[in-house]
């Protein structure tokens, strides 16, 4: 492009150039600027195209970033949302749990007094009715406070060996099994003389042999075939050690 300037410069300064020469000068100069002007705008087009682009992908990744942004802020309002929900149910579960536990008290221990029972309770027969009508429904420890009240208030009630095998009982339907076995024996030891005495070992030996204890289940097996020679449970006592002999 700097070339024919330089040249038509050098034609005129020496006083040789024709019409001709000047007029295919002018056509060329005319040609070239009409190429440097499409040279020029094909750059600026690109420009503005490369502009365009630079712009739309910032307003995209600040519209991205933005996004994700608000999608994490979101997020952490439905944790903590969730997390106070989760508090408020398993504090108005504790609660319930609660009311439910002093209503079963209640239901043992501020009963109306009926005939038979001591000052301010229930008689030994309802007190054992209640236990057992608990351990029915699975309410272990509101059936053992019932045959616990019934030992406090009628120690030398008829029932009272029954509600002990009973304590020993729910016990071992709570997995609490050296309580169990505890319990049952002082039956044995407390009424030696009750029918509940030697079923309250034989059920403690079965406890043993059930959790595999067969050293445990001997003993109380052999102390009823020593202390109840004659009961029904010593035959069954003699059944049994004769089946874990070898364990």
């Amino acid at each position: 492009m700097r070339l024919i300037p330089l040249a038509a410069a050098v034609l005129l300064l020496g006083g040789c150039a024709t019409k001709g020469d000047m007029r295919n000068l002018r056509n060329e100069m005319y040609w070239m600027r009409q190429h440097q002007d499409s040279v020029l705008m094909e750059i600026q087009r690109q420009n503005r195209l490369l502009l365009d682009s630079i712009r739309t992908t910032m307003a995209l990744t600040v519209d991205v970033r933005g996004t994700t942004a608000n999608q994490l802020r979101q997020f952490e309002q439905n944790v903590s949302q969730l997390g106070q929900l989760v508090g408020q149910v398993m504090g108005t579960l504790n609660r319930i749990e609660q009311r439910i536990a002093a209503l079963e008290q209640r239901s043992i221990s501020s009963a109306p007094a009926q005939g038979g029972a001591a000052s301010g309770g229930l008689s030994a027969e309802e007190y054992y009715a209640t236990g057992v009508q608990k351990m029915n429904e699975g309410s272990y420890s509101t059936a053992r406070l019932a045959f616990e009240q019934l030992l406090a208030e009628h120690p030398d009630h008829e029932r009272a060996p029954d509600a002990q095998f009973q304590i020993g009982e729910s016990y071992f339907r709570d997995g609490a099994y050296d309580e169990a076995y505890e319990a049952l024996e002082r039956v044995a030891s407390e009424w030696p003389d009750a029918a509940r005495a030697p079923a309250a070992l034989f059920r403690a030996g079965a406890i043993a042999e059930e959790r595999r204890d067969f050293s445990r289940a001997r003993r109380y097996y052999e102390r009823i075939g020593q202390d109840y020679p004659d009961s029904e449970e010593a035959r069954q006592a003699a059944s049994r050690l004769r089946a874990i002999r070898n364990r």
